[in-house]
């Protein structure tokens, strides 16, 4: 399921822009804007590495889109799932900001308690945005067809993810046991995000 969701990110005109975006695809641009995910921490073969690199083109994806592909795109994330200990969903019951803002505590506190505990903490949570963009934001940005697959898999993603009625998935994220990571995600300094007034 959740692979399925991320082929219709991935083929969808805006989806596959924020994905390119979000990947730090160079040791220059991952120094330089100390954000988003560098592709040397995503656990991928060299065959993975090129053919995601090769799908940054857009006109890669509407090649891919027009032939009815994407299969592979699928395939990694299963393999992600597979690979892991564990797979968790930290839901929320309102959806105001407050809502948000304490459920993003929550995902920090986990994430830190995981590392703590010598646990590796992957976020696996581009369907929750995508879902967000189609509830939330109606499918603004979104092709007809990518809202009408997404909204068509969610009474599945429901069933499968929210196990109480009126829920809201706020992230979903794998955790491993693994060794001691050699490429570790460069951050802005604290300074740079957070001004005190």
């Amino acid at each position: 399921l959740l692979g399925e969701l991320e082929k219709i990110r991935l083929l969808d005109e805006r989806g596959h822009l924020d994905f390119v975006n979000e990947i730090r695809w160079t040791e220059k641009e991952n120094v330089e804007k100390r954000d988003g995910v560098d592709i040397k921490t995503i656990d991928l073969n060299n065959t993975e590495k090129v053919g995601l690199e090769i799908s940054r083109d857009p006109e890669v994806i509407g090649l891919i889109r027009k032939w009815n592909g994407g299969n592979a795109f699928k395939k990694l994330t299963r393999n992600s799932i597979n690979a892991a200990g564990a797979v968790g969903i930290l839901s929320i019951k309102k959806t105001d900001r407050h809502a948000y803002i304490h459920g993003g505590r929550m995902v920090e506190r986990l994430w830190l308690k995981a590392n703590l505990l010598g646990l590796a903490f992957q976020p696996v949570s581009a369907s929750v945005f995508m879902y967000a963009r189609c509830m939330e934001g109606k499918g603004e940005g979104l092709d007809k067809s990518s809202y009408s697959r997404f909204m068509a898999l969610r009474p599945a993603f429901e069933k499968f993810f929210l196990k109480n009625s009126g829920e809201r998935e706020l992230f979903i994220f794998r955790l491993s046991v693994s060794e001691k990571i050699a490429v570790k995600s460069l951050r802005k300094p604290l300074n740079e995000m957070f001004y005190y007034l």
